[in-house]
């Protein structure tokens, strides 16, 4: 008789490797997971199997992401077994690196023997990144194709519990992030002043949560988030930041229309500095399942608080065109801006048009690498002496980030900031380099 709970793969799917045994687990999810096909390769690469077994016994360690290492190792080294691959699929699956587990089950949907326990663990890697949807279609294709009893009734229990998910979707979402970095030089408030030539240490603390209202994605939601960034030594730049406001969104997952009010109010050196209210709109439209374009228009009062900076009342108008692309492994967006300016003071006031890049790789040795970059164009008519100020800013930025245990990533960012002036204007010449580490977490 077979143990309770465990679930055995023919040994007529392994015509080359000797399989000694499948583990199972009890999920947080309350579902019998799948976890590790241990086999012993006949490779021809010495390395490469070297590789394997560390990775094996690191997964038996409980050491997952130190796994995935491992085998990656063994797959450069030339070898190209679907034991190897799956392996590295439910050792990401363990780490929390969805991305990397469904590239290696996908990958084994076109080996026959392995295709329907590549689609069950297609459906727990949905299940856990909350896409009740696909995760039911993926169970219920097992369950209903499947020849095997024991697959057939984890893919049951599976689709059970998407249609209670989706019956009892969560409704709220949260993120918090601490860090503390350094910044060269510190700007005045807001770039429209330029920066202030001090350089200090700073800590911060950033939180948001979106709650929806009725059920399903669509429909009305709240929102608030704050952030506050302290300095060492220059209090006086010391800022916070509290918002909140309520979104409509309406139509499908194809294309869809949200319509969102906000309020944010900001405090300097503890006392208050301004008020914003904002109207915002939003489309989004999906050509494929990898491309996207998103547009949106935000209209905001600036009310300052200050009677020193109150000619930076006014208006402000955003407009944005991005086209993004993603798939398994790399993430690509474009995005096109033009902002207006109208405030108490016209030489305060620019028009500015800029153009951004943002890439994304999927996991690398156990890291996420991202980057950005952004040219923009700013003119500021100047009445006094009936010319034009104008500013070129290049925004640099990378960052590298490193996932933890119970869902907490470490991240380490860099960014560089290059504005230039025309002539007789060098005030507002200057750069800046901006480096945080911080500590984030999606709930």
């Amino acid at each position: 008789m077979r143990p309770q709970g465990i679930f055995f793969v023919n040994r007529a799917f392994w015509p080359i490797g000797l399989p000694l045994i499948l583990l199972s687990m009890k999920s947080s999810l309350g579902l019998s997971s799948l976890l590790l096909v241990l086999l012993v390769p006949v490779t021809s690469f010495a390395s490469a199997a070297s590789y394997f077994q560390q990775g094996r016994q690191a997964f038996v360690q409980k050491n997952y992401q130190q796994a995935i290492i491992l085998f990656q190792k063994a797959e450069a080294a030339g070898m190209e077994r679907p034991a190897l691959v799956y392996n590295l699929g439910v050792s990401a699956y363990k780490a929390g690196d969805y991305p990397l587990a469904r590239q290696s089950f996908q990958k084994l949907l076109a080996v026959p023997e392995m295709a329907e326990l590549a689609r069950y663990n297609l459906g727990l890697v949905a299940l856990r990144s909350k896409d009740y949807q696909a995760a039911a279609a993926l169970f219920r294709q097992v369950a209903e194709g499947s020849g095997d009893a024991k697959l057939q009734d984890l893919a049951a229990a599976g689709l059970r519990r998407c249609r209670a998910e989706i019956e009892t979707k969560k409704s709220w979402y949260g993120f918090v992030s601490v860090g503390a970095g350094y910044d060269d030089n510190i700007e005045l408030y807001t770039d429209l002043l330029g920066a202030s030539a001090e350089d200090d240490w700073f800590t911060e603390i950033m939180a948001s949560g979106r709650k929806e209202v009725g059920p399903g994605p669509a429909g009305l939601a709240i929102f608030a988030s704050g952030f506050y960034q302290r300095f060492s030594s220059e209090s006086q730049y010391d800022q916070g930041l509290a918002d909140i406001g309520l979104s409509y969104l309406a139509g499908t997952r194809k294309a869809s229309l949200e319509v969102r009010g906000d309020y944010a109010y900001t405090i300097l050196d503890g006392e208050g500095l301004e008020q914003t209210p904002s109207l915002i709109l939003q489309g989004r439209y999906l050509f494929t399942a990898q491309a996207s374009l998103r547009l949106k228009g935000r209209r905001s009062y600036v009310d300052i608080q200050r009677d020193d900076l109150a000619y930076l009342t006014g208006w402000r108008d955003q407009l944005l065109a991005e086209f993004a692309w993603q798939d398994e492994t790399l993430a690509l967006s474009t995005s096109f801006g033009r902002e207006d300016n109208e405030r108490d003071s016209p030489e305060f006031s620019p028009l500015r048009h800029s153009v951004a890049i943002k890439a994304r790789l999927g996991r690398r040795a156990g890291l996420h690498f991202s980057g950005r970059g952004e040219y923009r164009r700013s003119t500021f008519a100047m009445i006094a002496t009936s010319g034009e100020r104008q500013e070129e800013r290049v925004t640099i930025g990378g960052e590298i980030s490193c996932p933890l245990p119970a869902g907490w990533f470490l991240d380490l960012e860099h960014t560089r900031v290059e504005n230039d002036a025309n002539r007789g204007y060098d005030s507002y010449d200057y750069s800046r380099n901006i480096s945080l580490m911080r500590l984030e977490r999606l709930f």
